[in-house]
């Protein structure tokens, strides 16, 4: 790593006229060349975008180029300034083992952002609940980073290390999505008119599936009330708005039925 240095410091030393002005030069045609490797670098990005690709494998591929265009470009204008190509040699091999450590953990998320790309456990657009529980559409699968917005418009930056190792709930992986709504009712009510309300109130639904078929069920009996769970299910992008009219629905049927919900259960425990 010294004779890295010391090449670079021999260089302005021995600094000429000449070696000014080639120094000027070579800066000057590194910013044009990074302009046009940017327009380049757009120009593919957006023809990737254009083409079949998934967004996520494009994001990848995007910031990866972006990484190496920088690199290559430095590289160059210091062996053009008359660094000797063999002192990067020397500074890969002395400073490999300090830069792994260093590099530990983003070498882990570059391998868990290849895991996503490869085995694709969720795509640019999905509805994700990640390990920590942050839940959000997925809007870029970086190198490094995954980036997620969430429902309150909040931008949410995991390391992909962590996702590709974690416990991933991919809400839009499927096609359709099954509603649950639970109801609890006192032990007098009457259970076969309240299974028809819940059938009657989700067949006309229009955004509710026929098949798989629903089901209206007295799922449990504890603490003098009856459970009942109405089970639907409903396309991914109309899952929310169903269950919310689903659930005004409901409330406004009961209500002009006179059918009242069981007050909660409260146990408080006595002791001596």
């Amino acid at each position: 790593m010294d004779n890295f240095f010391q090449s670079i410091i021999k260089v302005f030393q021995e600094a000429t006229a000449d070696t000014i002005l080639n120094i000027a030069g070579t800066v000057i045609l590194y910013f044009l060349i990074w302009q046009l490797s940017k327009k380049l670098l757009g120009f593919a990005r957006n023809s990737l975008s254009r083409s079949k690709i998934d967004k996520g494998v494009v994001s990848f591929i995007s910031s990866f180029l972006s990484i190496a265009v920088k690199i290559i470009l430095i590289v160059s204008v210091l062996i053009k300034l008359g660094v000797p190509s063999t002192s990067f040699v020397t500074l890969l091999g002395s400073a490999g083992i300090a830069i792994g450590l260093a590099l530990q953990g983003s070498l882990s998320n570059l391998a868990g952002g290849l895991m996503i790309l490869v085995y694709q456990p969720f795509k640019v657009g999905h509805f994700i609940k990640s390990p920590d529980a942050d839940s959000g559409t997925v809007t870029e699968i970086g190198i490094f980073y995954t980036k997620l917005l969430t429902p309150d418009n909040r931008v949410v930056v995991l390391p992909n290390g962590t996702l590709s190792n974690g416990n991933i709930i991919n809400m839009s992986a499927m096609p359709i999505r099954r509603i649950d709504i639970p109801l609890t009712f006192p032990l007098n009510a009457d259970v076969e008119k309240i299974k028809s309300i819940l059938v009657n109130v989700a067949k006309s639904h229009p955004d509710t599936l026929e098949d798989p078929p629903l089901e209206a069920r007295l799922s449990q009996i504890a603490d003098g009330t009856m459970q009942f769970t109405l089970r639907v299910f409903a396309p991914q992008s109309k899952w929310w708005n169903a269950k919310h009219d689903l659930n005004e629905t409901l409330m406004a049927e009961f209500r002009k039925e006179n059918i009242a919900f069981a007050a909660p259960q409260i146990h408080i425990s006595s002791e001596k």
